[in-house]
């Protein structure tokens, strides 16, 4: 018997990643979005209910978490970060593995922004990274964002690992810098991956 190849797909903020992430989803990959699911089980009541014990009402409007409230909280004190961590990292972790269970394919991409910080990695056969220079990378948030300012990129910034980091730790890179092609890049990484073939698992 034979299982898919599980992938990370990370990037430091502003880099693309979730713009790979679409490409990849394009060529039928199945792909686990980790940020996306963490705000959603920021739903759950057992999480609510951590929540007020933690910070009141601050972060609530209308008996549901205000997720802007929360982040301003957690972005500007490291202890909120590393507690909101812990209590969500866990239950990221197991749905993704219960998703993926289900997955067929030769591969499968969690992508996340915090692969190697939260240790996910090492549930991973491999981590694809996607890169941009810092300039590039502040000018897509400031765009999509409507003008964040310089200093809460880097406030938000200063919780991931720096790019040479993770340019290290992963296997692979795409470089997303408006200069190299993307796309070119991707369907050379997916034909690698595919012709690699799958892990081999119990009979």
């Amino acid at each position: 018997m034979t299982v898919p190849l599980h992938g990370g797909l990370t990037g430091n903020l502003g880099a693309g990643k979730s713009t790979v992430s679409r490409l990849f989803a394009t060529l039928g990959i199945a792909i686990y979005d980790a940020d996306r699911k963490a705000k959603q089980l920021l739903g759950l009541d057992q999480v609510k209910e951590a929540l007020r014990q933690r910070f009141g009402l601050l972060v609530f409007k209308k008996q549901q978490v205000d997720h802007a409230a929360l982040a301003a909280l957690v972005f500007s004190n490291p202890e909120h970060q590393h507690w909101l961590n812990a209590l969500i990292h866990p239950l990221v972790k197991s749905d993704y593995l219960v998703w993926r269970s289900k997955q067929h394919g030769p591969y499968t991409l969690l992508e996340a922004a915090l692969v190697f910080e939260s240790a996910m990695d090492k549930l991973l056969d491999f981590v694809v990274v996607v890169t941009a220079p810092e300039p590039l990378r502040l000018r897509r948030v400031q765009q999509q964002h409507r003008g964040w300012p310089a200093d809460q990129f880097q406030l938000r910034q200063q919780y991931q690992w720096p790019e040479s980091a993770l340019v290290q730790r992963a296997k692979y890179r795409i470089v997303n810098d408006e200069c190299q092609a993307l796309i070119p890049q991707v369907l050379q990484l997916h034909h690698s991956l595919c012709t690699s073939g799958y892990k081999g698992g119990p009979d």
